[in-house]
């Protein structure tokens, strides 16, 4: 509004970063929760220089599974390359199955972000001002995607998604990023997150799994309290318990669990279902005969249900990817 030369309501909170009379800010936020049907959970801030990048899903990798990128050719050619160990530098950390916890680039001599500072000692003091201006701006919005759309959907039963955000005892944010925040944190902070699963607050329960996704899967103390899981209340936490379960040990109440998301009446649901199916790789190709009854279900009835067969379709479509056809 403000380079077409309207005036701005006194109404609207933002302000102008382009145009006459422009703001100069210090520092931009940014981040990201989902890119179409891929799984995604990052925030980010620069400062005019560093750039601090936080992945609060580092044990998912860059270049997931999605309609959209699946059909380029060349991303088809890079996969094939990094598995067959062609790749190198930047170009295989970007394939790889995993990214970091943290990341900071110098922008100045870096403008391509491909040099990983974050673990260099001489940059220890920014990374640790960026961290903590990120972590400030996080709480002074209350940024309401800490909790899962089904809770954002659910939570305060009639209650606005403002009105959840603004009240700390519907959304208690700072335990549920606390708890967030020790994903990628390694074995010394495995026992919190144990602990966590068993948390009266559903989204400590289910950032605790997201946590223990980057932990060493030898454990067994992991799985026995997973399997515990897949009876939780919250069915986002059945479902990422499920997909591990089912990951690890083929357990049978596991795929039940996933088969029965799929076949909810909630979109919110069958999507945040298949996601997870789809992140079993190869192990989805157990799913074929559940995934074809999907198809047929939707098809004939998905006028009369609360979801949008197309999204849907699409996500089984690409289990192409991974050799599976449905």
């Amino acid at each position: 509004m403000n380079i077409a030369g309207v005036n701005i309501p006194d109404y609207m909170s933002g302000v102008p970063v382009l145009g006459p009379g422009k703001i100069e800010k210090t520092f931009y936020f940014g981040g990201m929760n989902h890119n179409g049907s891929a799984e995604d959970h990052c925030r980010n801030v620069y400062d005019g220089r560093y750039f601090y990048l936080r992945n609060y899903m580092p044990h998912l990798p860059y270049t997931q599974s999605q309609i959209y990128n699946d059909g380029a050719e060349i991303l088809t050619f890079m996969r094939q390359d990094y598995k067959a160990g062609i790749l190198t530098g930047a170009a295989a950390e970007y394939m790889a199955p995993t990214r970091p916890r943290e990341a900071l680039y110098d922008l100045k001599n870096d403008p391509w972000q491909v040099n990983n500072l974050a673990n260099d000692p001489k940059h220890q003091k920014i990374l640790n001002k960026q961290r903590a201006r990120l972590r400030e701006k996080i709480l002074e919005i209350r940024d309401l995607h800490f909790l899962h759309a089904w809770e954002i959907e659910t939570r305060g039963k009639d209650k606005t998604a403002c009105e959840i955000r603004s009240n700390p005892d519907v959304y208690p944010l700072n335990k549920i990023l606390e708890v967030a925040e020790l994903t990628g944190g390694g074995a010394s902070v495995l026992g919190r997150q144990l602990v966590a699963l068993t948390d009266i607050e559903p989204m400590v329960r289910y950032w605790a799994i997201i946590g223990l996704q980057s932990q060493n899967w030898q454990k067994d103390a992991i799985q026995k309290q997973l399997i515990k899981r897949l009876d939780d209340d919250a069915p986002y936490v059945r479902y990422e318990a499920a997909k591990l379960c089912y990951k690890y040990s083929k357990n049978q109440k596991a795929k039940d669990v996933l088969v029965t998301g799929i076949n909810e009446s909630r979109s919110i649901l069958v999507n945040n279902a298949m996601r997870k199916i789809r992140q079993l790789d190869k192990d989805a190709a157990d799913y074929i005969p559940e995934l074809k009854q999907f198809k047929e279900t939707y098809n004939s009835f998905s006028a009369l249900l609360e979801v949008d067969i197309r999204e849907f379709l699409s996500a089984v479509n690409s289990f192409s990817l991974v050799g599976v056809r449905a």
